[in-house]
């Protein structure tokens, strides 16, 4: 405990007398201490002059005194309130001050702290072990009040103790008062990522259809209701005292977002992590009361730095004051604002946030505009009366609060009555409308599930779609189209149609805000005599097939090295009955079935580019394309082919599936039967599974479904495969090589549910399924376990659309995030692309 004494002896280059002094007196004389616990600063430091003189000569106390300022640093967050003044010998931890904003009452730095000098626990053995960015905030006391300052600071700090904690209210975990010419009041908090105005700002264009983002904003909105319910009626002081506080200056950038990655669990809005939390601060304005002592103005203490500006910038800054979340009694000196001024208040944020919600940023400015024409052209919620006798509900709010309601009707009929029941909910209401409406437990099935358009025209229609193996990219394609949209580039869209309550003519403009996947490539087939038959995509080629029916004709595209769809080589082969195509996930291979008089063959080929012959400088060129594109050829060829007669009729064929350069599957159906083949290039090689069927539940289901493959994680010569027949069975194969028959498991017929699509990365089974005698698709975890034991689904998500939407499903992402991609379409051209995070499951299964 005396390293820190000893090195100001070092520093100050006192004498070797002073270190004898020091050995002998303070380590093994009878001043020497036992070991005392951690303190604001070092043990005996700072040094008062006087004692320093009774135990060196002057001179080296002289020297002492004067150097002893760096070893002298504050630790802060302990449980007094720390004063500085002018002649202190005491220093602040600051590394680093930067400058990050300004209220009406002070400024706030975000501040580097070295390590071992904060605590946040108000117990100093408890120091932080590495440097910490925190928040500070200095108030300029009042020049009435400098003599009681200090008294009052920690009057209000007994007040604020550790009794009166709630997660959506900002802690002070360090208060500082330096006295001098210029004196200050600080105090230390965590350091946000962003107040909530310029979390809009950051996010301008929220997705409506992103039902997770939604929830996660109501949740944030739901804490603020908890924080202010919390400050009214919630706390405590020290001494057992019921604590009132009304906050008086709610608005968005007094409200701090804090950002941390979300664990999704729980089912319910209450229970479920979003990663964000919103607390409360800036309590400068406040008033706080306990029934043993008198109110107190926490305004009263400090000197207001300027009128604040609204912080929502607009051509109408000037019509503004800091008051337009404040309810009409804060314009009436007469009035003593209270309770329910705060849940005024809290309602206007809400206001604020369902129109940020439903219409994005730039409708918040529009939204102002409209408050402005009906109260004397200041930006306020409320409205005089026009016989200037009391105030009523601005009736631009009225306006926008039923635009709001009708536009969650569409999405569902009860999401419209929740979110009327909060924007029509009365200034007392307002906390238990959010509380209790949006507390009400969730369906089993979990919302987040991420949803996106594809950025097109309404009258553009698909044949099919394709994704690749790490679901970065998603090719669709129609007759002479192909495009590429790429997940990462999603956008943010505004679909606005006039409805009417007439049918004559149109009463409002319905606005429907939704994210969007950006087109990245796209590439048109020229002449009339063929289209686009097939397609397949790896992570760095996209395959596609054309209906010329005397050779095969492949486009094939380096979309590793460009998605436009501009590098490509077109490859023909003297192989005519092109029937499907197929293509390696992981490997670049393809596979395709050719048919002769409905007799099927096998033709297969590596992908390879000539990395030799550099690819050819871009031409437009017309000969391909029904209008002159851009194009580069790619150098790409389609070699080591090999083509194997099978013993099959094409029409038999089910599925092809390639699952290496030199292993795949095939299965085959007969009358009432089906049977998987794994099948090796070289050598050319076949092993036969057939999988026993039991009688159909009905007579509509076709006898294949569908099928997932995966490598064995234990042997890497292993596969494992999946099928589902008759949309109830499932079979669980695996096969060792072509020259060894599969294990293969039997499980009982699935119950309550028909599957529609399944798809496994060999961690995480899912599938696309219904109940039995509905459309509505759902998706599903499946969970196999003995032979004997029927498989076990749990809806995960639901969809909301039917089972006739052409639904695709894939398993995307490493095996620490994996993620369920789905696809969709409509006879109508309603395209959707949806992503559901997994890790839950995988947790869970854990």
């Amino acid at each position: 405990m005396l390293y820190d004494f000893l090195a100001v002896l070092l520093y100050a280059k006192c004498s070797i007398n002073a270190a004898k002094i020091f050995t002998k007196e303070l380590v093994f004389g009878d001043m020497a201490q036992e070991q005392q616990p951690y303190s604001e600063t070092p043990y005996l430091l700072p040094a008062a002059e006087d004692w320093l003189v009774s135990l060196f000569d002057c001179f080296d106390a002289q020297d002492f005194f004067a150097e002893q300022r760096p070893f002298c640093t504050i630790v802060l967050g302990g449980a007094e309130v720390v004063t500085i003044r002018p002649d202190d010998k005491r220093s602040v931890p600051w590394l680093d001050e930067k400058h990050i904003g300004s209220g009406a009452f002070g400024s706030v730095y975000e501040v580097a702290i070295p390590k071992d000098h904060l605590t946040m626990h108000r117990d100093f053995n408890q120091t932080i072990k590495t440097s910490k960015l925190v928040a500070r905030k200095d108030y300029k006391p009042a020049k009435n009040m400098e003599e009681s300052f200090e008294k009052e600071v920690r009057s209000i700090r007994d007040i604020f103790s550790v009794n009166s904690k709630h997660n959506n209210i900002l802690e002070s975990f360090g208060t500082l008062v330096i006295k001098g010419p210029e004196p200050k009041f600080s105090l230390l908090m965590p350091l946000a990522d962003m107040d909530l105005q310029k979390y809009m700002e950051a996010n301008p264009e929220p997705s409506s259809d992103d039902t997770w983002a939604r929830e996660r904003i109501i949740s944030g909105a739901i804490g603020l209701a908890d924080g202010l319910e919390f400050l009214h009626s919630g706390m405590t002081t020290a001494g057992g005292d019921r604590l009132v506080c009304y906050h008086m200056d709610l608005k968005p950038s007094n409200i701090l977002v804090f950002l941390h990655e979300p664990r999704k669990q729980g089912t319910g809005t209450e229970k479920r992590d979003y990663g964000m939390v919103w607390k409360l601060s800036d309590f400068g304005l406040s008033r706080v009361k306990t029934k043993t002592k008198p109110e107190k103005n926490l305004d009263s203490l400090f000197e207001r730095k300027f009128i604040e500006q609204s912080s929502q910038a607009s051509p109408t800054e000037n019509f503004r004051r800091n008051g337009t979340y404040l309810p009409i009694e804060a314009q009436d000196q007469g009035k003593t604002m209270d309770q329910k001024s705060d849940i005024w208040s809290l309602g206007c944020i809400i206001s604020v946030l369902f129109t940020y919600m439903e219409e994005g940023y730039s409708a918040l400015d529009r939204y102002s505009h409209s408050r402005l024409k009906y109260n004397k052209e200041l930006d306020v919620f409320f409205q005089q009366n026009k016989s200037n006798r009391g105030a009523a509900l601005n009736e631009a709010v009225k306006s926008q609060h039923t635009k709001l309601i009708e536009a969650a009707k569409e999405q569902k009929a009860t999401e419209g009555e929740a979110v009327s029941s909060i924007l029509r909910a009365s200034r007392l209401t307002i906390p238990s409308a959010l509380i209790h409406r949006l507390r009400k437990e969730r369906p089993t099935v979990p919302v987040d599930i991420h949803r996106w358009r594809l950025d097109i025209d309404k009258s553009t229609r698909f044949k099919d779609c394709r994704s690749s193996p790490n679901g970065q990219l998603i090719g669709y394609w129609s007759d002479k189209v192909i495009m590429v949209f790429d997940r990462s580039t999603a956008i943010s869209r505004i679909n606005s149609s006039k409805t009417s309550d007439t049918g004559l003519r149109a009463t409002s403009t319905e606005i429907v805000r939704y994210q969007a996947l950006r087109n990245v490539g796209q590439h048109r087939l020229a002449g009339v005599t063929c289209s686009w038959k097939s397609l397949g995509l790896t992570d760095s080629y996209l395959v596609a097939a054309t209906t010329e029916t005397k050779s095969l004709e492949c486009y094939v595209f380096d979309i590793g090295l460009d998605q436009s769809l501009r590098t490509y080589s077109k490859v023909t082969l003297p192989y005519p009955g092109f029937h499907s195509l197929t293509v390696s996930p992981n490997q670049n291979a393809m596979a395709c079935i050719l048919s002769n008089n409905d007799r099927a063959s096998l033709l297969t080929a590596m992908i390879e580019t000539n990395l030799f012959e550099p690819a050819t400088p871009s031409a437009s060129v017309s000969s391909e394309t029904s209008s002159r594109q851009e194009y580069q050829d790619a150098g790409i060829r389609l070699v080591n082919q090999k083509l194997l007669d099978l013993d099959w009729r094409t029409s038999s064929i089910e599925r092809v599936a390639l699952r290496t350069r030199n292993e795949g599957y095939i299965i085959i159906h007969n009358a009432s039967t089906l049977s998987l083949f794994l099948f090796t290039i070289r050598p050319p090689m076949m092993v036969q599974q057939n999988l026993k069927l039991g009688s159909p539940t009905s007579s509509d289901e076709r006898l294949f479904t569908d099928m997932a493959f995966f490598q064995s994680e234990a042997n890497e010569a292993q596969s494992e495969v999946i099928v589902v027949a008759q949309a109830q069975r499932i079979f669980y194969l695996k096969f060792r090589g072509a020259d060894e028959a599969a294990s293969s498991i039997t499980f009982p017929p699935v119950e309550y549910y028909r599957i529609l699509k399944i798809a496994t990365n060999g961690q995480v089974v899912v599938a696309l399924g219904a109940h039995s005698g509905s459309s509505h698709l759902f998706l599903l975890e499946v969970k196999l376990s003995s032979p004997k034991v029927r498989p076990q689904l749990r809806k995960i998500a639901e969809l909301k659309v039917s089972t006739s939407c052409q639904p695709k499903l894939s398993v995307i992402g490493d095996w620490n995030e994996p993620i369920a991609l789905i696809t969709t379409a409509t006879p109508d051209g309603q395209y959707r692309v949806y992503h559901k995070n997994l890790i839950s499951i995988v947790n869970h299964n854990t």
